[in-house]
């Protein structure tokens, strides 16, 4: 965490509070160590373990209009809130901005940049079949994401889930960055190919069909059960 804390203080951008959300048996410690080290640093203790609980625990005490979201073992760009809020004075019609991202290995060695579909036209399309959005990475209007509930339900997949809720309206739009701003723990990424990431994805794609999002998110649904049996199957194997 001291890694992930320490990229956020040193932002070209200084103008921002930095929330910390802690739970767990390291939850004290977490508050001994950064409580009061910057008058930017606000430490919120939970007994909630699930992601989804404590991300809308963060997303209710956040005082301003946007949000960037990162993990604790990730590394932000020195750059990256103030090039984020750029694009967001650019545009107000853009609701969520992520960027591409540099995946590291756990001891932090550099495995090559990773970089998503990066117009509104092209993460649309590929929202039906499959997440084009890094989650740690992104920035994003409190209001739009609030407007939609904010985070709801699923296992790995609760950022998928917002995306596809969001997408429902035409006027929102999504953007990724060329640019990598992000470190990424690539270890994480296994959790996207769970059996339970994909049922979460499934339901969201079925629900955006039943509302009239269209049918290619019929056919990102079966695609997603597909991929739902096959970890499921894999995962009970001897």
């Amino acid at each position: 965490m001291r890694l992930a804390v320490e990229s956020i203080l040193n932002q070209q951008y200084p103008d921002f509070e930095l929330l910390i959300v802690a739970n767990g048996a390291q939850a004290m410690d977490i508050v001994a160590r950064y409580s009061g080290i910057d008058p930017r640093v606000t430490v919120l203790t939970t007994a909630f373990k699930g992601l989804t609980t404590n991300l809308n625990v963060g997303l209710h005490h956040c005082r301003h209009e946007l949000i960037a979201r990162m993990d604790a073992d990730d590394i932000a760009a020195p750059h990256r809130l103030q090039r984020q809020v750029q694009r967001f004075e650019a545009n107000p019609a853009l609701v969520v901005c992520g960027s591409s991202y540099e995946s590291i290995s756990t001891e932090g060695v550099g495995l090559g940049k990773v970089t998503p579909p990066l117009s509104n036209k092209a993460i649309r399309s590929a929202l039906r079949f499959r997440n084009p959005i890094c989650h740690p990475s992104v920035m994003f209007r409190r209001e739009a994401v609030m407007k939609v509930g904010g985070y709801l339900t699923g296992l790995h997949a609760e950022d998928y889930d917002l995306w596809v809720r969001m997408a429902a309206d035409p006027s929102n739009v999504f953007e990724n960055m060329d640019e990598a701003l992000l470190q990424y723990r690539c270890w994480r990424t296994a959790s996207r190919g769970t059996a339970a990431a994909y049922g979460t994805a499934m339901t969201s794609c079925t629900v955006a069909f039943l509302q009239g999002q269209g049918f290619m998110y019929l056919f990102g649904a079966l695609a997603f059960l597909g991929r739902f049996l096959k970890a499921k199957f894999v995962t009970r194997r001897p």
